[in-house]
């Protein structure tokens, strides 16, 4: 019986109206990006989350409509370029207020990081209509297409979690925008503690892959579409009933917390007179305050210990001792070892800390513990090898950090262990799980997103904080400089909050807890191993099917 081979593809000319479908494809890509902060009353806490579902389903829709691999990317690299370019638009600010790029270097700068991210959901999107049972129309009847719609679902589910994956991995990784952040107030937001944030990303994709499926194929029976839409229920479901497990229980005595925010504008934060005035309010607010834990901000003090004003070091060095309680100090420090420093001079090297001084502080004059930032900003705290050039361009005080050392323990505060991370580290739950395994009760995230001014980006920044919450079962306390200051309990509520752009201090209490969640157990290689598993049938799929007919003719793009 002789091979068959498929059937040449035509190639069509772009016209008026296929850029009229990219330029749907994009906006599908803006309103994505509007889900990743709360909407106000009255809307309800999960429309945000239906409206990301609905714009993940036009693009599996187009996704596995598209004539060839090739245009389906194009078209998932429309969407991604909604999606970044608005979602990120935050990054010129940064560069053109405070870095004192040109408008046209900033903005530049900003759509090539926004194309770059971009080539996530495109790749995605290719992948799928490459290897996905039904696409390119390669099932020759409708009885077989019928029972590959599910794996037209599962395919593009697979393939677009993947790419989120590899965006979260490559180059020090940037998983900021991972569309399971979009869903820490839904019924999905019940499969964090089980596989993560980007286990939150596959079922989100894959109800959108189901929708899609059902909608489009219009030779499925009836009885095959049911089951698709039967399908997302069953994965909202078990993410509702997930929702309520108690993974995790409480650990000790509820701890009083006060969280700092000194609201220094960007531009005068390195200003002498203002850094000496915000260092003098933060020590009169700690003092003032009854807490057992009081959390300054990021580079609360923007020099070194023994640089600062010896009346704040006294200050704060007799509250620790008479109210035998902690403060953590946002501050940079020399290069040493993390545990127990002694005060030495910046010598060799800086690294972005956070310092506990506590009730055994005064006597010693010493840290009661530290902590390191790891996971540093590319531009912001490391030069990228190759760009010198870019970042002299650009005035960027502190902008070359070294790097703390990995998995530090938890430092005793009470009853409690605290873990620290600084600034956007929170994005990567999978660098947490170590402290989990040391004892971590709660976790605090000190930040300066000044950088951004009053921009989305901080609610977004709070919107990732609260998925870590559920990922770990552990409560996440925030001390900013400018926003979103706030605590948050282990079930991603957020017990009180700070207004943006606002001096102030908040008192909060905070219950820490222990246990462990499944995530915490097996970080991302659920997620990692189940997505290789399908694209993997996928691809054995594909490569017994040799015979396949066009689809009815669709948009050359």
């Amino acid at each position: 019986m002789p091979r068959l081979r498929p059937a040449p593809l035509q190639a069509a000319d772009p016209s008026p109206r296929a850029y009229g479908w990219l330029a749907l494809d994009g906006l599908a890509g803006t309103l994505q990006a509007t889900t990743f902060t709360p909407w106000p009353a009255p809307a309800p806490p999960w429309a945000p989350s239906l409206l990301q579902i609905l714009t993940l389903t036009w693009l599996a829709a187009r996704t596995l409509s598209a004539s060839t691999p090739a245009r389906a990317g194009v078209r998932g690299f429309a969407f991604g370029l909604g999606t970044f370019g608005v979602g990120i638009g935050w990054i010129f600010i940064s560069l053109h207020v405070y870095a004192e790029l040109s408008v046209l270097v900033a903005s530049l700068a900003t759509f090539a990081l926004a194309a770059g991210l971009s080539s996530a959901p495109a790749l995605a999107s290719a992948l799928t209509a490459a290897w996905a049972p039904c696409a390119l129309g390669r099932s020759a009847n409708s009885s077989a297409a019928s029972r590959a719609r599910f794996g037209d679902a599962a395919c593009f589910a697979a393939s677009w979690t993947a790419f989120e994956l590899l965006r979260g991995y490559a180059f020090t990784g940037f998983p900021w925008l991972a569309v399971g952040y979009a869903h820490v107030d839904s019924p999905l937001a019940g499969w964090a503690p089980a596989l993560g944030v980007y286990g939150v990303s596959a079922a989100a994709a894959l109800i959108a892959g189901c929708l899609a499926a059902a909608l489009a194929a219009a030779q499925t029976p009836r009885r095959q579409k049911v089951g698709l839409l039967a399908t997302t229920l069953l994965i909202l479901i078990t993410g509702a009933l997930l929702r309520q497990h108690a993974w995790v229980r409480p650990q000790g005595e509820p701890l009083t917390v006060r969280l700092l925010q000194g609201n220094v504008t960007q531009d005068l934060k390195f200003d002498p007179q203002r850094a000496l005035n915000a260092i003098e309010r933060y020590g009169e607010w700690t003092a003032a305050g009854s807490a057992t834990l009081t959390v300054m901000p990021e580079t609360a003090w923007v020099v070194s210990w023994l640089d600062g004003p010896w009346e704040e070091r006294e200050r704060l060095l007799t509250v620790a001792r008479e109210r035998k309680s902690w403060i953590a100090l946002g501050i940079p420090m020399p290069t040493a070892d993390p545990w127990r420093v002694a005060i030495l001079s910046l010598e060799d090297g800086i690294t972005n800390s956070v310092a506990l001084i506590g009730p055994r502080s005064a006597a010693s004059s010493q840290f009661l513990g530290r902590y390191d930032k790891r996971h540093l900003v590319p531009f912001g705290e490391f030069i990228p090898l190759g760009f010198r050039w870019f970042v002299d361009l650009m005035v960027m005080p502190m902008g070359d950090f070294s790097r703390g050392t990995p998995d530090p323990d938890p430092l005793p505060v009470a009853d409690q262990r605290i873990a620290f991370n600084v600034c956007y580290e929170d994005l990567f739950g999978e660098e947490l799980l170590g402290r989990i395994e040391k004892g971590a009760s709660i976790f605090v995230n000190v930040s300066n997103i000044a950088w951004f001014s009053g921009s989305h980006a901080l609610p977004q920044h709070l919107q990732i904080a609260r998925m870590r919450t559920l990922e770990l079962g552990r409560p996440m306390l925030r001390a900013t400089n400018t926003g979103v200051t706030a605590a948050i309990d282990h079930r991603a509520h957020v017990i009180a909050q700070l207004p943006i752009l606002t001096e102030g201090a908040l008192d909060a209490v905070v219950q820490g807890t222990e246990g462990t969640t499944l995530y915490t157990r097996i970080g991302n290689l659920g997620v990692f191993f189940g997505c290789l598993s399908i694209l993997a049938a996928c691809a054995i799929h594909r490569r017994q099917t040799r015979s396949w007919r066009r689809l009815p003719a669709s948009p050359p793009l």
